[in-house]
């Protein structure tokens, strides 16, 4: 039985901001409502040859100029990295390409907004993973976050840029204080700034039943760290895991926009035995209730080989 990369994503703008200014990066694919899955089999072609970029940002700035920032900092990203042919490149090249598409990103906001008082000052965080042909990249700049579960445990394997992050890095705060500051949210590092840096890295090694969760602060700032951990199961769908999460956050208030993305790793005949038998069961009603202010439907696309 082959092993496959079971991949849903959705971003909702809650339940009190009345625009979206987080979008989320899945392939090639942009949303900013809704959500959609893929499968990618280890050997898929389009993964061998390109790499495959899962990501979410989180807006910055008044008005509607962070949902800006997101989206054209997403665009510009994916364009650079997809614009080559990797087949066959070591890992220290998808790093660099990694970061160039960064620059690019980050370049592309601040000539935008240069000059331009309606959206001076826009900018993102950005989040997420690069599947390669043989294992991962871990990058982000801001408080979007990468997490790892396996067998129970949930661990973030990205670290925050912001003040309260450094505190907890001198010693001035643990992990608990940070999380309840009133200055977790004040950010060192995001794109649309001249000291901007992307934080690149391999990943952990990914096993059978591996998770990998990328999210905004919509969702880790509403539901903490344990909470997340007790929810997440690799024996559910993809979609199932996500829409578990998104409905958690609403619940608790919604009071930032959310977006989650969660990958599961599974052999293909378990996963698709397991979303077969969920599919009249698989939170219908909170598929509803997430999108039910978009008014938008989920897509499904399976870039699988047979």
């Amino acid at each position: 039985m082959n092993r496959a990369f079971y991949i849903y994503g959705c971003t909702h703008k809650g339940m009190v901001r009345e625009i979206n200014e987080d979008h989320i990066l899945l392939g090639r694919f942009i949303k900013n409502s809704g959500g959609m899955g893929m499968v990618f089999a280890l050997d898929d072609d389009f993964l061998q040859d390109q790499g495959v970029l899962f990501a979410v940002a989180d807006g910055i700035g008044g008005e509607n100029s962070g949902e800006i920032a997101s989206k054209m900092a997403l665009k510009a990203f994916e364009y650079q990295f997809y614009s080559k042919e990797k087949k066959d490149l070591e890992e220290s090249v998808y790093i660099d390409m990694i970061a160039s598409a960064g620059k690019r990103a980050n370049d592309t906001i601040l000539q935008i907004s240069t000059g331009n008082p309606g959206i001076a000052g826009m900018g993102c965080t950005i989040s997420g993973i690069c599947l390669m042909p043989s294992g991962y990249l871990i990058y982000n700049a801001g408080d979007s976050r990468v997490y790892r579960y396996r067998n129970g445990i949930l661990k973030t394997v990205t670290s925050d840029d912001t003040v309260t992050s450094l505190a907890v890095q001198s010693g001035h705060m643990n992990f608990r204080q940070a999380e309840e500051s009133q200055h977790r949210h004040t950010l060192t590092n995001s794109l649309g700034t001249l000291s901007f840096n992307l934080n690149v890295k391999k990943g952990p090694e990914l096993r059978e039943g591996d998770m990998i969760l990328i999210c905004s602060d919509g969702l880790h700032g509403l539901v903490d760290h344990d909470q997340l951990e007790s929810m997440l199961n690799p024996n559910e769908s993809a979609e199932t895991n996500v829409l578990k999460l998104l409905q958690e956050a609403l619940h608790k208030g919604g009071t930032d926009n959310i977006s989650v993305i969660v990958l599961v790793m599974k052999t293909n005949e378990t996963e698709n035995s397991k979303e077969n038998n969920e599919e009249t069961k698989e939170v219908a009603g909170t598929s509803k209730n997430s999108n039910q202010e978009d008014k938008t439907g989920d897509d499904k696309v399976e870039v699988q080989h047979e």
